[in-house]
């Protein structure tokens, strides 16, 4: 499921600029308050009709590959926002964080964007305006009724992405793939020189390395056309680029997702003075870029010291490791508690200084390779004949349901 988020700057007369995710409560003419995004609120306006606002059909189309480092650099290719994520999540009490690939953005991986993304304009209502009950209420009475600024035009588009994983890498490895990869292609168009330069990163990211792709797709029908993409056992990688295209093809105005909304405060309307809180996104959204990345750094370390993967990696350094968790979850707790104060409008909101010390993450046991073979073979869902290719490969299974389901390379 794709996570969008809000996107919120402060704009002259404090109008405000959201970006869509899909707890957003936010539509066309209906009221909204950035410190409480979960909040539902009355229809206290009216107005007399949408009309468009640019010109028919696709405004633009953007065409993207690029090597992405952080959770900061990917939601600014995708325009998503962290501040309105970290608002929801604080409001909602919810400081757990679900990850597409964990390891995602650590010293041992690198991660490609190949993004396709269709702006179809935007559309506005005309002559916005309070309806006559709620025109004599104080303004504590309407921010309760109404909420703090009203949803006044939307940007509609689609987009679909891949997200390109290349997992446990040894550090002279990355180097050298970093290097050689480090250059963005981007324009319109699936052009010849990007379909070479994908082909170029893939090759190299599967020769010897555990690679993982997750697909994310805003307007149509969702990920439901991607099932030629997935086969029995492989992802077809080489075909990716091309199932995305096709599908962005076929969407258009009328399957898209509002993907921005763009506000005016309630001041414009209230008859009597209206004080505007301003959120402050910035130091929201990077509380949120470190939060994500301090709290997948522990829980990967979690899982390797005292969870599900303490028997699958050769761990030298359990004492040292085992400091850097603890460090890591007071830091996480403290971000958050800042995130808190973020959310009170009359708190200042800034991020705390903290250090951290490097993560050198530990390398599979050497055995380890083997015993998954090996137990696949006895367990009776891998065939001898399997079991020699695996191990000539280097591979070992993915089984779901005591099946084998594809295969990875193991390290």
């Amino acid at each position: 499921m794709i996570k969008l988020f809000l996107l919120v700057f402060t704009l002259p007369s404090f109008a405000g600029v959201y970006n869509y995710y899909p707890e957003s409560t936010m539509s066309l003419g209906r009221g909204f308050n950035p410190f409480k995004p979960t909040q539902q609120y009355q229809e206290c306006f009216e107005h007399d009709g949408e009309e468009e606002i640019d010109t028919e059909g696709a405004v633009s189309t953007d065409v993207i590959i690029n090597l992405v480092k952080s959770y900061k650099d990917l939601y600014q290719y995708l325009r998503f926002s962290a501040s309105a994520a970290a608002s929801f999540k604080v409001y909602s009490g919810s400081a757990s964080i679900e990850f597409e690939e964990e390891s995602m953005f650590h010293s041992d991986s690198l991660t490609w964007l190949i993004l396709f993304r269709s702006d179809f304009g935007r559309k506005g209502i005309r002559a916005p305006r309070l309806k006559d009950e709620y025109q004599e209420l104080s303004a504590k009475e309407l921010y309760q009724k109404c909420g703090s600024e009203v949803a006044t035009s939307v940007r509609r588009g689609s987009m679909v992405y891949a997200l390109l994983t290349v997992k446990n890498l040894k550090q002279d490895y990355k180097s050298r793939l970093e290097k050689q990869f480090k250059a963005k292609a981007s324009g319109s168009l699936w052009s010849a020189k990007m379909k070479g330069h994908y082909k170029e990163i893939i090759n190299s990211a599967l020769m010897s390395h555990e690679v993982s792709v997750k697909i994310h797709a805003v307007g149509g029908e969702g990920l439901k056309k991607f099932k030629d993409l997935l086969g029995k056992e492989y992802v077809d990688y080489q075909k990716l680029p091309s199932v995305l295209s096709n599908y962005l093809q076929h969407l258009n105005k009328e399957n898209s997702a509002p993907l921005q909304y763009t506000t005016t405060p309630l001041s414009v309307f209230a008859k009597e003075p209206v004080e505007h809180q301003v959120f402050s996104a910035g130091p929201l959204s990077e509380l949120y870029y470190q939060y994500q990345s301090i709290y997948s750094k522990a829980n990967r370390l979690y899982k390797i010291l005292y969870g599900s993967d303490q028997n699958k990696y050769e761990i030298n350094n359990r004492e040292h490791l085992s400091g850097i968790y603890k460090s890591l979850m007071e830091i996480q707790n403290r971000l958050w508690n800042a995130a808190q104060t973020c959310l009170s409008p009359k708190k200042e909101c800034k991020v705390p200084f903290y250090e951290i010390q490097l993560i050198q993450w530990p390398h599979l046991l050497k055995n380890y390779c083997e015993n998954q073979r090996l137990t696949a073979l006895d367990q009776g869902v891998l065939s001898l004949e399997f079991y020699v290719m695996a191990k000539k490969r280097n591979l070992i299974p993915i089984i779901e349901h005591q099946k084998v389901v594809g295969y990875k390379t193991c390290h």
